[in-house]
């Protein structure tokens, strides 16, 4: 949950990176079960988490959540927003269209603000697709 790492594609694309954490609704948490595990003391830490001043709200390989902004509390659904944003801006090769439309379909889904996709169902979809190269869109320049 509160954890520090990458999701890749090998020597391709960074899916994101979880440099801070934060878990937004921690009511929500309770009653879905997710939290049980996780102390008080924990939740009421991870619940207060806010963006740093200076937050880089706009950028070139990727998108924010619209609440992502310097200031304003972490929380998951921003992580599930950035997901489908980056997946936005990548694509396979003109033999491959299918591929990327799986996968604007699925960056697409992650992006609703209202009932996003969860993480593990777009995993779900892509994963069939784990061996297939991908790159950024043209235009698009990656900081990794």
């Amino acid at each position: 949950m509160a954890k520090r790492g990458c999701l890749r594609w090998p020597d391709q694309v960074v899916l994101i990176d979880f440099d801070l954490a934060g878990i937004g609704n921690v009511e929500a948490l309770r009653k879905s079960g997710t939290a049980a595990d996780v102390s008080e003391i924990t939740m009421r830490i991870l619940s207060t988490q806010k963006y740093p001043i200076g937050f880089a709200e706009v950028l070139s390989d990727g998108k924010r959540h619209p609440d992502a902004k310097s200031g304003s509390k972490l929380a998951f659904a921003h992580d599930v927003y950035a997901c489908g944003g980056l997946l936005s801006l990548v694509c396979c090769s003109e033999s491959d269209a299918r591929v990327t439309a799986e996968i604007n379909h699925v960056a697409n889904g992650l992006m609703q603000l209202e009932t996003p996709l969860t993480l593990s169902v777009a995993a779900s979809h892509l994963l069939q697709y784990a061996t297939v190269a991908v790159q950024f869109k043209p235009g698009v320049k990656s900081k990794s």
